[in-house]
């Protein structure tokens, strides 16, 4: 929706308020560390958690530990929120099911109660083990 202007590694985009910006393009590079192949959007290595691009390469390690241990806790937090979500959702069509049209529960619903509650489970334990494991 602009002027874009393209080079083999970026592109210039004239955004819709007239600014320039610059957007990368999805490559794939070797970590200076662990020389293992992984995406330029990285700015921490997964494998061995290096610093990959300049705005990360003068952080301390400590930070970068810091920063992947809250990351990693948000996801196990969304994980459960999704999991209990798709389990009360379960559940509330169940209900209704057996309430009002008074005609058996769907398997979905049956399905998604049990599914839920177990991702839910299992994300706990991951939690768990995530937290002895520090």
């Amino acid at each position: 929706m602009g002027f874009e202007l393209t080079d083999k590694h970026s592109s210039v985009m004239l955004g819709l308020f007239g600014q320039w910006q610059l957007y990368r393009r999805n490559m794939i590079i070797e970590c200076p560390a662990c020389n293992k192949r992984i995406s330029n959007k990285y700015e921490i290595c997964p494998h061995c958690h290096a610093a990959t691009s300049e705005g990360t390469a003068g952080v301390p390690a400590e930070k970068v530990a810091a920063r992947l241990k809250r990351e990693r806790a948000y996801r196990m937090q969304m994980h459960t929120f999704a999991s209990l979500l798709i389990a009360i959702a379960g559940f509330g069509w169940y209900w209704y099911q057996t309430q009002y049209v008074q005609n058996e529960a769907p398997f979905i619903a049956t399905a998604m109660m049990v599914g839920g509650a177990a991702w839910y489970i299992v994300v706990r334990v991951w939690m768990v083990l995530a937290r002895a494991k520090e």
